[in-house]
């Protein structure tokens, strides 16, 4: 018998049967403004989005990857977790430019499809999509076989929002006088994780360490938080009583039942296509919420923010930072304008205990774990000094600390540190 295209390492039969079912779970979900229209295995998603909602509507459009994580996250088995990372990561950055997050795709790239592992992934990824107020419309699993080591996947996502666009928030409208905002962290998120690896390569005695209950590794891959839901009040808050605008329901209902299925490839060697579901249930008794809060049963509140006033004028909120590779100072620095010195009092910061670990066994000094992780800060938001009074509302009703960590003034254009760590 001659060669074949699965004797080649590509199960053509599997992808299609891969396809069917990833139909339980992909853009049956709907929310008040993304209403997908068309089914399983189209050659693109077809999306209904009503810009009714929304003053000249600008869309915002993203693209993430999970970086070295997933590495670390397939070889434990945290699979649902590397799948929430994907997407809180990715719709964080979204919503810090006041967006409503719409519409996801996302991609797999595997050595060799496992169908477990793939619906595992899949599942999740919709799921997240739904707590954050959006819905997974569809995405492409490629087997490549001879590219990836047996048992790697890489993963990646897009996100498209729609923000009014007198609503845009970034960082435009900062000024002297306001003040800047932490949003907590719950560990490393998704950056790090090359220093990361080289501590537990060069001190594997690290491995038996705990934090706060958890095993090191648990700590060390807890999912991305999202910060949709703290967003979402933050804006509201700022807003103040009665001011509305086109972004008045930001992304309101969690992936309802409704709409008709998209277009997902289960594709071979890169063939294109997009995907249908967002699924309800944890899987493999994995707390899927732990990332934003979902433990305390909040979840009705995630996918409702609004997003009232204009980011450029009545908003309170006038710019937001998501503190990813580089740490706090190469991501605020993003957003300053010109004459806007921020200066953040490291004594204010509140450090999660994996970072007090990794600089133990790692012997890395504060200026290097600033610029490595985000140390406790994973949002920073600048606003006008009045938002304070909120901040306990906010903190209460998304589960995620908020706290007022420094002050912009006027001056060169940069991002500086004061006083200590409180390690």
């Amino acid at each position: 018998m001659g060669n074949t295209y699965k004797s080649s390492g590509v199960n053509v039969e599997m992808a299609n049967e891969m396809k069917n079912r990833f139909g339980e779970f992909v853009s049956a979900g709907r929310t008040d403004i993304c209403r997908p229209l068309n089914r399983v295995g189209a050659f693109a998603s077809l999306l209904d989005i009503d810009l009714s909602r929304f003053d000249r509507p600008v869309f915002v459009m993203k693209s993430e990857e999970p970086g070295s994580k997933q590495l670390l996250s397939f070889e434990r088995d945290r699979i649902e977790w590397i799948a929430c990372d994907l997407i809180n990561h990715l719709v964080n950055d979204v919503v810090v430019m006041g967006a409503s997050p719409c519409a996801v795709l996302d991609t797999i790239i595997c050595e060799s499809m496992d169908s477990a592992v793939l619906l595992r992934l899949v599942k999740a990824m919709a799921r997240a999509c739904g707590e954050n107020g959006c819905v997974l419309v569809g995405g492409e699993t490629s087997e490549q076989p001879g590219v990836l080591p047996a048992g790697r996947h890489i993963l990646q996502a897009s996100a498209l929002g729609v923000v009014s666009r007198d609503a845009i928030v970034d960082g435009s409208a900062i000024r002297d006088g306001d003040v800047i905002v932490s949003l907590a962290s719950n560990g490393l998120h998704t950056n790090g994780y090359s220093l990361a690896r080289r501590i537990m390569r060069d001190r594997p005695e690290i491995l038996g360490e705990t934090v706060g209950g958890e095993s090191f590794m648990d700590a060390l891959l807890k999912p991305h938080t999202a910060y949709f839901g703290a967003v979402s009040r933050l804006l509201r808050a700022g807003a103040g009583d009665g001011a509305r605008d086109g972004n008045q329901d930001m992304a309101r209902g969690e992936a309802q039942d409704g709409g008709r299925g998209s277009s997902r490839d289960s594709a071979q060697d890169g063939s294109r296509g997009a995907r249908p579901g967002a699924e309800r249930g944890g899987s493999n008794g994995v707390a899927m919420g732990d990332s934003h809060g979902a433990e305390r049963g909040d979840h009705q509140d995630m996918a409702r923010g609004v997003a009232q006033g204009g980011g450029r004028g009545g908003q309170l909120v006038h710019g937001m930072a998501h503190i990813t590779g580089g740490g706090a100072h190469d991501n605020l620095i993003r957003i300053l304008p010109d004459g806007a010195e921020a200066r953040i009092d490291l004594s204010k910061v509140s450090v999660p205990g994996i970072f007090k670990l990794i600089k133990r066994y790692g012997g890395i000094d504060d200026a290097e774990m600033l610029a490595a992780f985000n140390m406790g800060m994973g949002l920073l938001a600048v606003a006008d000094p009045s938002i304070e009074g909120a901040l306990p509302g906010v903190s209460a009703e998304s589960g995620i600390a908020a706290a007022i960590v420094g002050r912009v003034s006027s001056g060169p254009k940069g991002v500086s540190f004061i006083n200590s760590i409180q390690w």
